[in-house]
């Protein structure tokens, strides 16, 4: 399904679009470099993604922080398909447990790691999207909606009930942080409630990618007088009735430029 999303949006870009192709699961793979070549990347997405054990989310957005570094500024992007929660590859029911439903040290710290990669990612002035499984996933759990291959009948698992339960709470959590995060940037994140409408997700995100502009604006008080790493607020405001904007919320000021 993720191949799906990925695919539809790929196909909706226009040409001369750069696309780098990134995978995060218990470590982070480059699927596929900086390319204006879309069947490249359509390649990448149906030969080399997989299905990969555990995610960890806070270091892929430093890494893509760090490769849109390497390109020219102006209208980029950050797509992120997923739900944001951070599972260990191969772990157990009690690392599992640990890991959805962190002690007070280990959340800080995880907030603390959080916070870096989105300060190194808002340095780039990337938009976010996000397209999430959270309502999807949610509608599983809860039983609305079969899960792919289960068999029928029923069951009572006590210990997949509080797993259950605890996945839901951390999803919810990270979908907070995502929906923070896009909105700051001038993104959006998507929770689609079937396959079929999260693939077409992937369309929207595309439109809206080929409907941005880089505005610029002289300020009033000159950057060259900020100190390095100062954050300063925006607001755009449409002068024509009933057009809707997204913009980011801010910038940084990197080293008074």
């Amino acid at each position: 399904m993720t191949r799906d999303i990925a695919l539809n949006l790929i196909s909706h870009l226009h040409a001369g679009d750069q696309v780098a192709l990134f995978q995060f699961t218990g470590r982070i793979e480059l699927l596929q470099d900086w390319t204006s070549d879309q069947s490249l990347v359509e390649r990448a997405l149906r030969s080399k993604l997989h299905s990969g054990k555990g995610t960890r989310l806070a270091p892929a957005i430093a890494r893509a922080a760090a490769e849109l570094q390497k390109q020219p500024f102006g209208s980029r992007h950050i797509v992120i398909i997923g739900d944001g929660v951070d599972v260990p590859a191969w772990a157990g029911y009690h690392e599992m447990m640990k890991a959805l439903s962190p002690g007070e040290a280990e959340a800080q710290a995880e907030r603390a790691t959080m916070m870096q990669a989105t300060q190194e990612l808002s340095a780039t002035r990337a938009a976010v999207y996000v397209i999430s499984y959270q309502e999807l996933a949610r509608e599983i759990f809860d039983g609305e909606r079969p899960k792919h291959g289960a068999n029928d009948g029923i069951r009572f698992d006590p210990a997949m009930k509080r797993l259950n339960k605890a996945y839901q709470t951390a999803m919810q959590k990270s979908g907070e942080r995502l929906t923070a995060l896009a909105q700051e940037t001038g993104g959006r994140l998507l929770m689609g409630t079937s396959p079929e409408e999260m693939v077409a997700e992937g369309v929207e995100v595309a439109r809206d990618i080929g409907a941005q502009y880089v505005i610029t604006y002289k300020p009033k008080r000159p950057l060259a007088s900020a100190p390095p790493d100062e954050y300063r607020h925006l607001n755009i405001v449409a002068r024509r009735v009933g057009l809707h904007l997204r913009s980011r919320r801010g910038y940084v000021v990197n080293g008074g430029y």
